[in-house]
């Protein structure tokens, strides 16, 4: 796990990761262009990151409910 962390810490192309519970391990967030571009990515980074024996990749088709910060709950 340490090799994984630290190894996705160098591609600027992910720009964040989630240690998960559940059945998948991490959750990585990555910037593409395009999909041509995601493949690249696929191919040339997260693919070779350390201990990686799959994947699955979901993609937004378009935003719902944008965040808008945390609620103001009250006591």
């Amino acid at each position: 796990m340490d090799l994984f962390e630290s190894a996705a810490m160098q591609f600027e192309e992910i720009l964040s990761c989630h240690l998960l519970s559940g059945d998948a391990d991490y959750l990585l967030r990555v910037a593409a262009t395009d999909l041509d571009h995601f493949d690249r990515i696929h191919r040339n980074c997260l693919a070779k990151l350390p201990g990686v024996a799959s994947m699955k990749s979901s993609f937004s088709i378009r935003e719902v409910k944008p965040w808008s910060g945390y609620p103001a709950w009250s006591d």
